[in-house]
């Protein structure tokens, strides 16, 4: 599935649990809020932007005693917090770390909280109201915290670095440094550049930072993102709060109508439907696709967090609109702009959303009801086919690395990815580490309403019932979703008498569909590119033409293809 939610690798399948809010509304509610007030008036901070466009502002407030502070990702409207304890040689003692819901309120209790202790050659994690049992991950001396992307963090690499006496040009201190977000550990490479500047080797991303002789970062960029790091001082509390946009780029073809869809259960998802300008066809009705993101707190582009600049479903949006094909895309229950509570959400609540999406768009005038059709990616392509099988008035489903095979096997396979490989590690010290991995996932699982779905799902009897014509994508590097799970999906679909599906496989793609040779997760940050391959886009749309009976666009506007 994707990054960034209660699958990550290693450790953090357990871990996450409590920072994913993924426990009961009541362990939420018993989580503490956090002992100090996090967000002052003001402070020094990090602004993140790609482009024109702000991806994440960080605040920070530092003393010799520690540093505090909150990072606040604009896509997924999602806030982290944080207390970091320092010993007096600078090491890192103690990491408080918070999350709140998506779109949470100001003033709302964090969802998760979880602590980090740093004590000699060993990580202890705990989490606040039992959320987690107790954890401890094997580390080197002195090793140093990560969150991806918080530049506090980053910045206490290069005060070490300093410390230690990287200060001359081409001096090299290489720091042991674990990821909380995933337990993986690593060396960072950091390198001092003349005076003023360093440079951070993540192994997959090259951070190039303007520091002072203390180590304090002024600024900077992470070229493989074209992400650019800016130090405010006196940050406004509200700095980069603004919601992104969604409008139609200018020229584009096509509109971008806001709109709100009630649900049953009475939250309200909040979306953009783009559509076809100069629309032809029976009073003027199109054709729509929905969209369905995977797993995590995503908005209705299906950013990811930590990923700048990766819009897929904005993309699809585009070359959609540009055929004569409208796209809704929505914000999850939850984020963004919809109500509603993300946290206790499961895979099948997630499809109720998608029908009551399908429901309104048939009581559209401009909408065609006969041409309706979904588009999942990861969780969505497992959402998708629970909605096609109860609905076989849709019209067609594309599915982008769709899980084929039982969820708990997926869990357990993804927990493994951050093992060192096969005769790196004593066989007895690789069978403690896997015995303790199966351990968290059965932990995980108890602890998390969306983990028990998914761990008892199959997706194969539901594909057996989906009927109506599917297309089948996959990339040939995916780790996440491995390839031969298309090849199980594929064969379910055609066991239940579906005659009409279609696969492709792109080479050198990974689970986002971006151009991967390696395909590690591990190396999202350091691809040249975020945006879909042309080839991805063009077998969507051709597909999807075909499918929903769009012919060649004439005087500006699609033409429906009558059978």
């Amino acid at each position: 599935m994707t990054t960034g939610r209660r699958l990550a690798v290693v450790l953090a399948v357990a871990l996450s649990v409590a920072l994913s809010g993924a426990g009961s509304a009541s362990a939420a509610a018993q989580t503490p809020a956090p002992p100090v007030a996090l967000l002052p008036v003001a402070r020094d901070g990090f602004v993140l932007t790609v482009g024109a466009d702000t991806f994440a502002v960080e605040h920070v407030t530092r003393s010799a005693a520690g540093f505090e502070g909150e990072l606040f990702l604009r896509g997924q409207r999602q806030r982290i917090a944080y207390t970091v304890t320092l010993e007096p040689d600078g090491r890192v003692h103690r990491v408080q770390l918070y999350q709140w819901a998506p779109r949470a309120a100001a003033d709302a209790r964090p969802m998760g909280n979880l602590q980090y202790l740093f004590s000699g050659d060993t990580l202890v994690v705990t989490g606040a109201a039992g959320n987690v049992a107790m954890q401890r991950l094997p580390l080197m001396p002195g090793t140093l915290p990560w969150i991806n992307p918080s530049f506090a963090f980053a910045e206490q690499m290069t005060r070490r670095a300093r410390r230690m006496g990287a200060t001359i040009d081409g001096l090299r201190r290489d720091l042991p440094v674990v990821n909380l977000g995933t337990g993986a550990r690593s060396a960072v490479a950091v390198t001092a550049v003349g005076r003023d500047s360093m440079v951070l080797d993540f192994g997959n991303a090259l951070l190039r930072l303007a520091v002072d002789s203390a180590g304090q970062v002024l600024g900077g960029r992470l070229p493989a993102q074209s992400l650019a790091i800016t130090r405010v001082a006196n940050l406004p509390a509200d700095a980069g709060r603004g919601m992104p946009s969604y409008d139609a780029p200018p020229g584009a073809p096509y509109t971008a109508e806001e709109v709100r869809v009630p649900t049953p259960r009475g939250h309200t998802l909040v979306g953009t439907l783009t559509r076809p300008a100069g629309a032809a066809g029976a009073a003027g009705r199109v054709p729509v696709v929905v969209t369905i993101s995977g797993s995590g707190p995503q908005d209705r582009d299906g950013q990811i967090v930590g990923i700048a600049d990766y819009r897929p479903f904005r993309a699809i949006a585009d070359t959609l609109g540009r055929r004569g094909i409208a796209v809704l895309r929505l914000d999850e229950r939850g984020v963004g702009a919809s109500s509603g509570t993300f946290a206790s959400a499961t895979s099948r609540d997630f499809a109720d959303d998608v029908r009551a999406a399908l429901d309104w768009l048939r009581t559209r005038a401009d909408v065609d009801p006969a041409r309706l059709a979904l588009l999942g990616h990861s969780e969505g392509g497992l959402i998708a086919p629970l909605v096609a099988a109860e609905d076989s008035s849709l019209a067609g489903v594309v599915l982008l690395a769709a899980p084929g095979i039982p969820g708990r096997q997926i869990l357990d396979y993804q927990s493994r990815l951050g093992m060192p490989p096969a005769g790196a590690l004593p066989a007895a010290r690789r069978d403690s580490m896997l015995t303790a991995l199966s351990r968290a996932v059965d932990t995980a699982i108890k602890q998390s309403a969306w983990l028990r779905w998914f761990a008892a799902h199959d997706p194969r009897p539901v594909a057996r019932r989906v009927r109506v014509p599917t297309l089948v994508l996959q990339g040939a590097t995916d780790v996440q979703v491995t390839p031969d799970q298309a090849d199980t999906l594929v064969a379910a679909l055609r066991a239940g008498g579906n005659r009409a599906v279609t696969r492709r496989v792109f080479p050198a793609v990974n689970h986002l569909f971006l151009a991967d040779s390696s395909g590690a997760p591990g190396g999202y940050l350091a691809l040249p590119s975020k945006r879909l391959p042309p080839e991805v886009l063009g077998a969507i749309a051709d597909w999807l033409a075909t499918t929903l009976r769009v012919g060649p666009r004439a005087g500006g506007a699609a033409v429906p293809v009558r059978k």
